[in-house]
């Protein structure tokens, strides 16, 4: 599976259902066969950071809020299951109302307690709890004062290994976009009605992005390219 973004972004796509997942890798292999290959090495790289591993560290801890942990899950399952629909639906804005609701109705749930307690840790949500959380945040585009407050905790989690960088470059990409200015590692994307597939946001020194996307752990942007407009586009 793939996600849209980086090394664990390249083991999910962003619409998670195991039965979705399972016809993109398909189509992902047979149209864009280098960011299959690229997948590989990088699982055979670091087996470490797949979501099989971390499901594995975080069978042998006890964690300090579970409650926490276990609402952190059900709302990203909320989340991944109305992005799977509205992709179902061709990314339609007249679709997307449902997942405008689950995206609202996290909001107002997670806001207050990332604003009192700061961002989960580990110790008590476990690194499923903290990538859930991470999706949560970057879920909510239209607070960009509250997705920059949580960088400093997301970069100090992706130093110690718990975060991949690829979610950190993610979140800067949308921060800098959402403040009108050119993204750093091209993991943004638009799609247009007037026009196939997608394309690109504004980003800078284009010369020298692959160099920037591997220092995060991100495909070559051609390949992931290849990528979205399977997941996202797979008629065009």
């Amino acid at each position: 599976m793939f996600r849209l973004q980086g090394f664990a972004a390249a083991m999910l796509v962003l619409a998670s259902t195991a039965a979705m997942a399972d016809t993109q890798d398909d189509a992902i292999a047979a149209k864009c066969p280098n960011a299959a290959a690229w997948k590989l090495r990088m699982q055979k790289a670091h087996p470490d950071r797949t979501a099989q591993a971390r499901e594995r560290r975080d069978a042998g801890r006890t964690f300090t809020a579970p409650a926490y942990r276990e609402e952190l899950h059900r709302r990203f399952l909320a989340d991944q299951a109305a992005r799977d629909e509205w992709t179902a639906k061709g990314m339609a804005p007249s679709a997307s109302a449902p997942m405008l609701k689950v995206d609202a109705d996290n909001q107002a749930w997670f806001k207050p307690i990332f604003r009192n307690q700061g961002f989960p840790t580990v110790a008590e949500v476990g690194e499923r709890g903290v990538d859930e959380a991470f999706y949560l945040v970057q879920h909510n585009p239209e607070d960009s004062a509250f997705q920059k407050a949580m960088l400093p905790a997301l970069a100090e989690l992706a130093k110690q290994n718990y975060v991949p960088k690829a979610d950190l470059a993610m979140l800067t990409d949308r921060i800098l976009r959402f403040d009108g200015k050119p993204q750093v590692y091209g993991t943004q994307y638009l799609k247009t009605m007037d026009r196939p597939g997608l394309r690109l946001e504004p980003t800078e020194d284009l010369a020298h992005l692959d160099e920037r996307r591997a220092s995060m752990d991100l495909m070559p942007s051609a390949d992931w390219t290849c990528v979205i407009n399977v997941v996202y586009a797979p008629a065009n």
